[in-house]
C-alpha cells in the first residue's frame, strides 16, 4: 500500500516538475525569442515608414545579432538616404541653372529624342518658331514645319546614319531668317548619345542691317565713279601737257595709281552688290573647266616669273561644268593673283584639278605665309585683309575673295582655305562636274 502511495507521489511530482519546466521554457521562448521578434518587425515598420529608432539589443545570441544587423542596416540606410537627398538636392539646383540659363538664352534651343520627340525647349525656340502650347512630349514635326523641318530632319537623318549634324545660314523660316544648327548630344562619361540638339539664332535684323550696307554701299560707289573717272583723266592730261620736275612726276604718279586702285575697289564693291542682289546677267553653257585652268594659268605664269616664281600645273580630266566661263576665269585669276601676291620669292606654286564623285576639285598652294586657321573663314567677307595694313599689306583692295565666294555660290560651286603641303595656303575651288550621258 505505501509502494502504491509512493508511485503515485513520485508521478504527481514528475507532472508537476514537467509542467514546470515548460512553462519556464515557454516563458523563456517568449522572453528571448517571440517579444525581440515582434518588438523587430513593428520597429522595421516604423523605419519603412520613415522613422529613424533602434532595435532593442535583447533577447537570445541569435536574436541579438539580428538586432545588431538591423541596427547597421538602418545607419546605413539613413547615411545613403542623406546622401541621395544631397545628390538630389543638386541635381535639381543644376536643374533650375540650366533652366535659368535656357530662359535667358536669344537663341532657340529644341532637344529631341531618338523618337523625334521634344523632351526640352526654351521659350525663345517658341517665340522664334511661332507654335503655341507646350513643346514637351510632342513630335517634332507638330512644332516645326516646311522648309526648316525639312533641314532638321535632314541632318537628324544623317546623325542616326552615323554621321555628325550639320549647320545652315541663312533659312527663311516665318518671316525671319535664322542660322540653324543640328547636332548629337553626348552624355561626358561613356560619349552615349542622349539626344539630338537643335539651336535656332535668329539673325533678321543683322540680314536687315546687312542689306542696308550693301544699299549704302553701292549708292556711294555709284557716286565716286565718275569723280574718280575724270580723277585719272585729268591727271593722265596733266601729265602729257607740261613738263614737270621729278617730284612733281613722282607726285602725279601717285595720284594716278592710287585713283585707279580706288577706282578698282568702287568697281568691285559695285561687283559684289550686283552679285549679292542677284542683278548680274549670266550666260551659262557647258565648260571645260581645265581649258579655262590653263588658259589662267598661261596669263599668270609670265607675271610670276617675275619674282621667280614657278607655276606647277597638274590636271587629270577634261571634266565639263555648267558655268559662266568668264566668271569662272575672273575666279581663277583672283585666287592666282592673291597666290602670287603672297608667295615667297623664289618659290613654287602648285594647280591641281582631279574629278570625283560628280565634284571637279581645283587646288591652288603658294609657299607664302599661310592663313590662320582662326582667319580662313573671314577672308571671305568683303573688305578683308590679312597683313598689317600700314607695314606689310600687299596692294589690294580686300574684295577679290569675297567677290570669288559670291560668284561661286552662283555657280553652285564653292571655295575654302586650308594649310598648304608647301607651307603657305591652298585654296580649294569645287565645281559641279556635268554626268556625261550614257551611250546608246
Amino acid at each position: 500500500m505505501i509502494d502504491v502511495v509512493a508511485a503515485g507521489v513520485l508521478a504527481a511530482c514528475a507532472v508537476a516538475t514537467v509542467w514546470w519546466a515548460r512553462r519556464r521554457l515557454i516563458e523563456s521562448v517568449h522572453r528571448d525569442f517571440t517579444l525581440p521578434l515582434v518588438e523587430a518587425a513593428s520597429i522595421v515598420d516604423r523605419i519603412y515608414g520613415g522613422e529613424t529608432i533602434r532595435v532593442s539589443d535583447i533577447g537570445a545570441q541569435s536574436v541579438r545579432n539580428l538586432a545588431r544587423r538591423v541596427n547597421q542596416y538602418m545607419t546605413a540606410s539613413i547615411e545613403n538616404s542623406q546622401l541621395s537627398q544631397a545628390k538630389l538636392l543638386s541635381v535639381e539646383a543644376a536643374f533650375d541653372r540650366i533652366h535659368a540659363v535656357l530662359r535667358t538664352l536669344v537663341d532657340g534651343v529644341i532637344v529631341v529624342n531618338s523618337r523625334r520627340e521634344v523632351v526640352l525647349a526654351n521659350q525663345a525656340a517658341k517665340d522664334i518658331v511661332g507654335a503655341s502650347g507646350a513643346f514637351e512630349g510632342r513630335a517634332l514635326a507638330d512644332v516645326i514645319r516646311g522648309s526648316l523641318l525639312e533641314l532638321v530632319s535632314e541632318s537628324l537623318q544623317r546623325i542616326e546614319a552615323g554621321g555628325n549634324g550639320r549647320m545652315f545660314a541663312a533659312v527663311e523660316y516665318a518671316e525671319r531668317i535664322l542660322d540653324i544648327e543640328v547636332s548629337r548630344v553626348r552624355t561626358p562619361g561613356d560619349s552615349q548619345s542622349c539626344g539630338t540638339l537643335i539651336v535656332l539664332h535668329d539673325v533678321t535684323k543683322s540680314h536687315e542691317i546687312a542689306r542696308l550696307k550693301d544699299e549704302f554701299l553701292s549708292s556711294v560707289s555709284h557716286e565716286l565713279r565718275t569723280p574718280l573717272t575724270n580723277i585719272i583723266a585729268y591727271t593722265e592730261i596733266v601729265c602729257q601737257m607740261t613738263e614737270q620736275s621729278p617730284e612733281s612726276r613722282e607726285f602725279l604718279d601717285i595720284i594716278q595709281e592710287e585713283s585707279k586702285r580706288l577706282h578698282r575697289l568702287v568697281d568691285n564693291v559695285l561687283e559684289y552688290s550686283r552679285l549679292e542682289a542677284g542683278d548680274v546677267e549670266w550666260e551659262f553653257e557647258d565648260v571645260c573647266v581645265a581649258d579655262v585652268l590653263r588658259s589662267s594659268v598661261s596669263v599668270f605664269a609670265e607675271r610670276a616669273a617675275t619674282r621667280g616664281i614657278h607655276i606647277e600645273c597638274t590636271i587629270d580630266s577634261d571634266a565639263q561644268s555648267r558655268v559662266d566661263r568668264s566668271r569662272l576665269a575672273s575666279v581663277f585669276a583672283n585666287v592666282l593673283d592673291n597666290a602670287i601676291k603672297f608667295a615667297d620669292p623664289d618659290s613654287s606654286i602648285v594647280v591641281d584639278m582631279v574629278t570625283a564623285a560628280g565634284v571637279i576639285t581645283i587646288g591652288i598652294d603658294d609657299a607664302g605665309p599661310g592663313v590662320p586657321e582662326d582667319q580662313r573663314e573671314a577672308i571671305f567677307e568683303r573688305l578683308t585683309q590679312l597683313g598689317d595694313t600700314l607695314v606689310d599689306k600687299p596692294p589690294g583692295t580686300g574684295m577679290g575673295l569675297s567677290i570669288c565666294a559670291a560668284t561661286l555660290r552662283q555657280l553652285g560651286g564653292s571655295i575654302r582655305c586650308e594649310s598648304s603641303a608647301l607651307g603657305g595656303a591652298r585654296f580649294v575651288i569645287e565645281l559641279p562636274a556635268l554626268v556625261p550621258a550614257p551611250s546608246a
